[in-house]
């Protein structure tokens, strides 16, 4: 399983690292950007050490993403329980309102004896204040 877990973990990094290299600035040395090529591989590797848990577990987890459909609002109030807001939809912190534009991660939630227990809320985006 190490191998595996290993090359899953390397395969995935580099993908990752590859998607994100344009946006890398053309002024970051070499010792910068091995420092992030080595988060990325640990992020990939604590990812698929999470995956391969879930699986064996005898609960069952889910990624919970709000559903907007057209002419929907969703509001922190009334999600408040499972959600974190962390930015602000071209605003600054003191801008937000309290309408959520998006989410960025969904929560993940774990199902236990018929009850929902939020593991990690989900990071969601403001609306401004208008």
């Amino acid at each position: 399983m190490c191998q595996i877990e290993e090359s899953t973990s390397r395969r995935t990094a580099r993908h990752i690292f590859n998607f994100f290299a344009p946006l890398v600035s053309t002024h970051v040395g070499r010792t910068e950007e091995d420092a992030l090529q080595s988060s990325i591989r640990e992020l990939a590797a604590g990812a698929f050490k999470l995956a391969m848990t879930i699986r064996k577990s005898k609960e069952q987890y889910t990624v919970k993403v709000l559903e907007k459909e057209p002419g929907s609002k969703h509001l922190v109030q009334n999600n408040a329980h499972w959600v974190e807001p962390h930015a602000v939809e071209g605003g600054k912190p003191e801008d937000k309102g309290d309408e959520i534009a998006y989410t960025l991660f969904g929560a993940l939630i774990k199902h236990s004896e018929g009850r929902e227990i939020v593991l990690e809320p989900a990071s969601v985006v403001l609306k401004r204040r208008h």
